[in-house]
């Protein structure tokens, strides 16, 4: 297949912005706008969703115009700031419908929360009276973007409805979330979207919606899950997160991402092939409070289905991708994982100070992964599995996760070291009625870690460690780091490495 020049592919786009703006100065000032978006939908017309640091002052006061009138109605009204809220997850009783909806821990997170922001943000701008109204995004993988958005922080008080004192204190004034916090370079080395076992950009496929399935996505595990821990208070619980107007800045971005892993190429997809995920019908309500549904089908682009796009979207004509062969749907086969290592003495405590464990491998453990990573013709998968994850709290705080780390260490490890696997975030909604949190299982795949660690030498295949590093905010500039409060923050039932 031949590809097209770039200069002939722009053209089109290059005669519609010259013969608009040749148009527009024939029209008077205050009709241009409205005869352009009229005229040229192609050029313009599809509302824009900005970097939160690139709002003017009115696009700021329209975002808290239309917080505000949301915030104003009944908690009854599907169309109030509450309600909405409610939608993600909620501990209110009795529930009303729709409520406590969201898709996490399985292939669903990303269309259910699509769709969910869709609705939400044409509520918004409704509320709002500006007909440009978009949801912004948070570009925190910038380093000067890392600290919560001043107008979320600033002025700290009721005044300011994007402002809530529920959250971490330290990010409430201005600290930054660390690097390996923001990071989504390993979401965005996975060329597949789906997986039955092992890594996967979207999570384990499903076969009808479930909540907190643990078969979570590469991207839903780092950066979403743990910038909610990070920002903390509301956002650290599911079941209160989308109640801080951070959470949809988060999710736009986020949202954002999906967008820029398909740029990528390489043979990465959307599951469109997946009967279940594009024709499974989620319902919301829209601006005028009536009910209204999507599929996966529905929301695969979001330009001409869903009338946004982000401000660093390429044009349409740049996103050029060579003829790849499709990508073999090779699936791992059914069955239960074999266990190559175990620690089920007791509960791994995790406090502020790193926790080293040592896991026991099984007699044939290296030789099976030696033969699984050899084996071109099947697809195999070695997971670490963190089982029983249960704390206390909102400890505002995660735990990055290495293996074989050299122990003890003079220093804290950097996360861009060979041994650093992910992060733990502890986002799980709580027990009825209880201040504990759900169990839930944590799951990484180290089949590329392994094997890069082997190239390297770095993997010896005779042990097996697992190393957790406690990180915090970082305190705004000539402040103190906050003094970690003793105790544990968090257990873990069990460790197991297995392999299909």
């Amino acid at each position: 297949m031949r590809k097209t020049s770039l200069a002939y592919r722009a053209l089109p786009f290059a005669l519609c912005i010259a013969t608009v703006f040749g148009l527009a100065s024939a029209i008077p000032s205050s009709n241009a706008q409205e005869e352009k978006l009229k005229l040229y939908p192609l050029c313009y017309g599809v509302h824009v969703r900005k970097d939160i640091a690139t709002l003017s002052a009115n696009e700021i006061a329209s975002l808290r115009k239309g917080v505000k009138v949301m915030m104003s109605r009944a908690p009854s009204d599907p169309t109030s700031w509450w309600y909405q809220a409610n939608m993600h997850g909620t501990y209110d009783t009795p529930p009303q419908p729709l409520w406590n909806g969201c898709q996490h821990a399985s292939y669903f997170f990303f269309s259910w929360h699509r769709m969910y922001l869709y609705y939400f943000e044409r509520i918004l701008r409704a509320a709002s009276g500006d007909p440009y109204l978009t949801l912004p995004y948070w570009n925190y993988t910038l380093p000067s973007e890392r600290t919560i958005p001043l107008p979320y922080r600033q002025p700290a008080d009721g005044t300011n409805p994007l402002y809530v004192a529920n959250r971490d204190a330290t990010m409430n004034a201005g600290g930054s979330a660390p690097a390996s916090a923001v990071s989504y370079s390993v979401a965005f080395s996975d060329l597949n979207f789906e997986a039955a076992f092992g890594a996967s950009f979207g999570g384990n496929s499903v076969p009808a919606p479930i909540q907190f399935d643990s078969g979570t996505g590469d991207l839903e595990s780092q950066p979403h899950n743990v910038i909610h821990c990070v920002v903390g208070g509301l956002m650290c619980d599911p079941d209160t997160a989308a109640q801080d107007p951070v959470f949809w800045l988060h999710h736009s971005n986020i949202d954002r991402l999906w967008k820029r892993w398909l740029d990528q190429g390489g043979g990465r997809s959307s599951p469109t092939s997946d009967a279940a995920w594009m024709n499974t019908t989620f319902q919301f309500y829209d601006e005028s409070g009536a009910l209204a549904s999507k599929a996966g089908k529905d929301i695969l682009n979001t330009i001409t289905q869903l009338d946004y796009r982000y401000d660093d979207d390429p044009p349409s004509w740049i996103i050029w991708h060579p003829p790849w062969e499709a990508v073999a749907a090779r699936q791992i086969a059914p069955g239960p994982p074999e266990k190559l290592a175990v620690r089920e003495e007791s509960k791994v405590e995790l406090a502020a100070e790193p926790v080293h464990i040592e896991l026991k491998l099984s007699a044939d453990a290296e030789s099976k992964i030696d033969r699984m990573l050899a084996d071109r013709e099947k697809p195999h998968a070695v997971v670490l599995n963190l089982n029983g994850v249960e704390f206390q709290g909102n400890p505002g705080s995660y735990y990055e996760v290495y293996i074989n780390l050299p122990w003890p260490f003079r220093e804290p490890p950097d996360f861009h070291c060979i041994y650093y696997v992910g992060n733990l975030s502890l986002f799980l909604p709580r027990k009825a009625g209880h201040a504990a949190h759900k169990t839930g299982m944590v799951s990484f795949d180290l089949t590329r870690l392994i094997q890069t660690m082997k190239e390297e030498k770095a993997w010896s295949g005779k042990e097996l460690t697992v190393t957790f590093v406690p990180q915090e905010p970082i305190p705004p500039e000539g402040e103190k780091q906050r003094e970690a409060k003793p105790g544990v923050r968090a257990t873990v039932e069990s460790i197991s490495l297995v392999a299909k």
